[in-house]
């Protein structure tokens, strides 16, 4: 029904739709779910990032031993791939976010 609104020769159409509260919970119901299966659907594409201790260790703006201290202390967990030592991007980018709240 509201595709004839999305028509060209509509759109400076004065139109005045009447919908129930019932009618609207349910759309937007219906929108919520979809945006939440779309974001899953992005998460899911994009591969994680890993980032070398260097890397890490600029993007935090901390010195190499705070970025072993923070990873005993379980602030950071570095990830071992062969006999390298990486973060990944999403907790680096978590753990600025708490940094920046405090």
């Amino acid at each position: 029904m509201i595709d004839f609104l999305l028509k060209e020769e509509f759109t400076n159409a004065n139109v005045k739709i009447e919908v129930s509260a019932k009618d609207l919970h349910s759309f937007a119901t219906s929108l919520i779910k979809e945006a939440i299966l779309e974001g899953k659907k992005q998460k899911e594409e994009v591969p994680e990032e890993y980032l070398t201790r260097d890397e890490a260790s600029k993007i935090l703006k901390v010195s190499l031993p705070t970025l072993w201290h923070w990873n005993n202390k379980g602030i950071l967990k570095p990830y071992r791939i062969g006999n390298k030592i990486r973060y990944k991007k999403s907790e680096i980018d978590s753990c600025l976010i708490s940094i920046n709240k405090d």
